[in-house]
C-alpha cells in the first residue's frame, strides 16, 4: 500500500477548494492548493504524493496537470474529476496516468473510496510499458531508464536512505552507493578526456 501524506488539489472553484482542504486536513493529510496548470506544475516539482485536479481549469486542463505530474520524480499519483469532460477526454486522462476519473459533483465517501483505491492498485502492468517501446526505444536506452527511474523511486520512497533503497530494490546497499555515485558523476566527453 502507498503511503499519502501530501495531496495537491487542483480546481479554480474556490468554495469546492477549501471544502476539499478543510475534509483532507480533518483526515490527517497535508494539502497543498493550486488554482491552475502553471500552479499545480510548481506544486508538483517541489513534490507532492498524490495529485486531485478538476478536468476544466483557466489557463489549462487537467491533462496538462497530470501530463506535470507524470513528468515527475518520484511521480505522483493522480485522480481528475469533472461535471463536463467528454469519453474521449477521460481516455487521454487515463493515457497521461490519470488512475480515476470522478464525475462532479464529487461526494466525500466518493472521493475516499477513491483514494483508497489508488493507493492499493499495482502500478501499470510492466510489461505493456516495455513492450510499447520495441522498435522506439534501443534496449539499452529502456534499461538505463528503468534503472534510474527505479533507484530515483526507490529513494524518494526512503528518504535518501541507502539501505533502505537497497531493501526496496532487493539489492545492496553498496550497489545503490555506486547506482547513485554513476547518476550524479558528470558524463565524460568523447574522445578519452
Amino acid at each position: 500500500m502507498r503511503e499519502l501524506r501530501t495531496i495537491l488539489v487542483v480546481d479554480d472553484e474556490q468554495l469546492f477548494l477549501r471544502s476539499i482542504h478543510r475534509v483532507l486536513t480533518h483526515d490527517g493529510y497535508q494539502v497543498r492548493l493550486a488554482e491552475g496548470v502553471a500552479e499545480a506544475a510548481a506544486a508538483i516539482a517541489e513534490g507532492v504524493d498524490l495529485v486531485l485536479t478538476d478536468f476544466r481549469l483557466r489557463d489549462g486542463s487537467g491533462l496538462d496537470v497530470a501530463r506535470a505530474a507524470a513528468a515527475a520524480s518520484p511521480a505522483p499519483l493522480v485522480i481528475a474529476w469533472s461535471g463536463r469532460a467528454s469519453a474521449s477526454e477521460a481516455f487521454q486522462l487515463a493515457q497521461a496516468g490519470v488512475l480515476e476519473f470522478l464525475d462532479k459533483p464529487v461526494s466525500l465517501s466518493m472521493l475516499r473510496a477513491a483514494l483508497d483505491r489508488v493507493r492499493t492498485r499495482p502500478p501499470p502492468a510492466f510489461d505493456a510499458l516495455v513492450a510499447a517501446q520495441v522498435g522506439v526505444t534501443p534496449l539499452h536506452e529502456v534499461e538505463g531508464r528503468v534503472r534510474t527511474t527505479m533507484l530515483t523511486q526507490a529513494l524518494a520512497s526512503s528518504s535518501e536512505s541507502r539501505s533502505k533503497t537497497a531493501r526496496l530494490l532487493g539489492v545492496s546497499r553498496q550497489l545503490v552507493q555506486s547506482m547513485t555515485n554513476r547518476a550524479v558523476r558528470p558524463k565524460r566527453m568523447s574522445g578519452g578526456e
